[in-house]
């Protein structure tokens, strides 16, 4: 299976400093984004110490730890994504202890959207906040991530309408992040892959300055040229005000082996036990 990444981040128009930070890992067929919260001190430090985190435990850690980290969860599903969520839940404890040692680091948190793939022509995607994980496939966009954010909790429980969005003034309030608890819940969705997909992995300064149609403009015009295809989606959220920092990982899949059919499964991993948190800090 062949993949190809590039990432590309701005501070945008609006902001001092790039509290996002971008990883992509081509050896590991990982990519993750996260967006720091918690001052641009904090957050960048946050932001940072989640993709580091998350890489080293995901290339490093055994895999007896892997195991003892996901015990909570079924046979099938650890096999396959567990070692990226006890990954997470590493970088979740890891920046919530940092948080507890110092003042300038107190309440710092980040999201993280992370996609790996493996041998077998299979997907893992997981998120934490409101960075988004998109696929193109077929000529169309579709948003893969419902974000942890009180917005998209009011639209989902039918409080205010989905047109109403644009104007809500706390669209940026979110539910859920890494480093905010000593446990973390994480949303994972598992699925196959076919030749040709595409999988755009951003932070809010993104699709907050950009819909869902002009982003999928923007990749049909650059379907052949990855690097192009980022400049532009920044570029774009730069002209249209650029709020926030704005971060893109681009990631292709081709010569994907054949495959037994896979059903895609979504889960939500509930936050882990008090056993695993603990072993959590032997760990890191």
């Amino acid at each position: 299976m062949k993949i190809q990444m590039v990432a590309k981040s701005d501070i945008g128009k609006k902001r001092s400093s790039n509290e996002d930070y971008c990883g992509i890992f081509q050896e590991d067929k990982l990519a993750l984004v996260c967006d720091g919260m918690g001052g641009h001190k904090a957050g960048a430090h946050a932001s940072r110490l989640a993709v580091t985190t998350i890489k080293y435990a995901y290339s490093f850690i055994s895999d007896d730890d892997h195991a003892q980290l996901t015990a909570d969860m079924d046979e099938e599903s650890r096999v396959i994504v567990g070692r990226l969520v006890s990954s997470i839940r590493l970088a979740n404890r890891h920046i919530y202890n940092r948080a507890g040692k110092k003042l300038e680091y107190r309440g710092m948190g980040t999201t993280v959207s992370a996609v790996a793939f493996n041998d077998n022509g299979l997907v893992s995607i997981a998120h934490v906040g409101d960075s988004r994980v998109y696929r193109y496939r077929n000529e169309k966009l579709e948003l893969l991530t419902e974000d942890h954010s009180w917005l998209n909790e009011l639209i989902q429980d039918q409080e205010i309408k989905r047109e109403e969005a644009v104007q809500f003034e706390k669209k940026n309030v979110i539910t859920r992040a890494l480093g905010l608890g000593a446990t973390v819940k994480v949303d994972v969705q598992i699925d196959q892959v076919m030749s040709g997909d595409l999988y755009l992995l951003c932070s809010d300064g993104l699709t907050d300055a950009l819909s869902n149609d002009k982003i999928e403009q923007i990749i049909k015009l650059n379907r052949s040229n990855l690097q192009r295809m980022s400049a532009h989606l920044v570029n774009s959220a730069n002209i249209a005000g650029g709020p926030d920092n704005i971060s893109v990982i681009l990631v292709t899949v081709d010569d994907v082996p054949e495959q037994e059919a896979f059903a895609q499964q979504t889960l939500s991993i509930k936050d882990e036990s008090e056993t695993i948190s603990t072993f959590e800090n032997k760990v890191l």
